[in-house]
């Protein structure tokens, strides 16, 4: 009896001693299992620096490797400055890459982009066009002004001239004196009206260049104002495009038109790296739409809130619980 109930009372220990472990074992993997959905879900994109490397590269956008990898470095900055910390780690090696993908959308943006060329090149020779007209038309209307001036006077002494001879012819001739001013008058009047028909021609002349310049003006601005409308046919409707997005092992981009732009979108898709959502504010870089954003590519008030909110410098108590968590993690895995 004492040993069966001595083999009793062990199995009893053996059994309490079991489940303790167990309970134990299962408590360790439940706060491990939390923190890991904890970490994965609310704080691992913000353990830094995070680093990335260039995945898949097109060069159908027009810029080079070296030109790539130094906009994702300006990128960067956009985040780290104003968090006064390094953020993010170029690495060859990283497992994370940012993929340059050609597709449609960019060939259309290329497309947008050399119409648009096109008819910046119309509307600027279209210009030179017209401020040569207008100059030509102002060396015209001088010119005329004063052939008109000269026509009068010439006519004006020729009248007098020619009533003068006849007066002379009426008393049977003029004195010889009188005879020879009058071959001087008429020997001027004959060179005065050469030199009014060289301007007659010179006017002719201009009139017919000014006639040329301003179809030459028509057809360009008939040509500018079809491509006007050819561009807002192609162009000219809303289109909301995918620029780039964060895939959570990646990040792709599929558009851009300028550098600043670029630049925009990649600290965009840095900030969904790091955890950050969507905000408001059109001029916020995590806006959803990529068109307000300024040039210089700078967080607004409402980017550094949210960038805060998930990613804070270490003192809050979620940024020092991430860490706790993450350290768990690191020496469990």
């Amino acid at each position: 009896m004492v040993f069966c109930q001595s083999y009793d009372e062990k199995r009893v220990i053996w059994y309490t001693v079991g489940m303790r472990r167990i309970f134990a074992l299962a408590l360790a993997f439940t706060l491990i299992a939390s923190g890991s959905y904890f970490y994965y879900t609310l704080a691992s994109t913000c353990v830094v620096p995070f680093t990335y490397r260039l995945g898949t590269f097109d060069p159908r956008f027009n810029i080079t490797e070296a030109q790539a990898k130094a906009i994702l470095v300006e990128a960067e900055t956009v985040w780290e400055s104003a968090a006064g910390r390094e953020l993010f780690r170029y690495d060859e090696a990283s497992d994370f890459p940012i993929n340059f993908i050609f597709d449609d959308r960019q060939e259309r943006t290329i497309a947008e982009e050399a119409q648009r060329e096109s008819l910046d090149k119309k509307e600027e020779t279209s210009s030179e066009v017209g401020a040569q007209y207008a100059v030509l038309l102002d060396e015209y209307t001088k010119m005329e002004l004063a052939y008109k001036k000269s026509v009068t006077i010439y006519e004006t002494k020729l009248d007098a001239f020619n009533q003068t001879v006849a007066e002379y012819n009426e008393k049977g001739g003029a004195p010889e004196a009188v005879f020879t001013d009058l071959k001087r008058t008429e020997t001027a009047l004959a060179t005065e009206a050469t030199s009014l028909q060289q301007t007659s021609r010179k006017l002719a002349t201009l009139a017919k260049n000014i006639n040329d310049v301003s179809e030459r003006g028509n057809r360009l601005i008939a040509q500018y104002n079809a491509g006007v409308s050819e561009y807002n046919h192609e162009f000219g409707s809303p289109n909301e495009f995918t620029q780039g997005d964060y895939q959570g092992t990646n990040i792709n981009i599929y558009k851009f038109s300028t550098i600043s732009e670029l630049v925009n979108v990649l600290a965009h898709e840095f900030g969904h790296a790091l955890g950050v959502g969507h905000v408001e504010g059109e001029a916020s870089i995590m806006y959803y739409l990529m068109e307000a954003q300024p040039n210089s590519s700078t967080l607004s008030d409402t980017d550094k809130v949210a960038f805060n909110a998930v990613c804070a410098d270490g003192v809050a108590p979620f940024s020092k619980l991430r860490q706790i968590i993450y350290s768990l993690i690191t020496i469990v895995v």
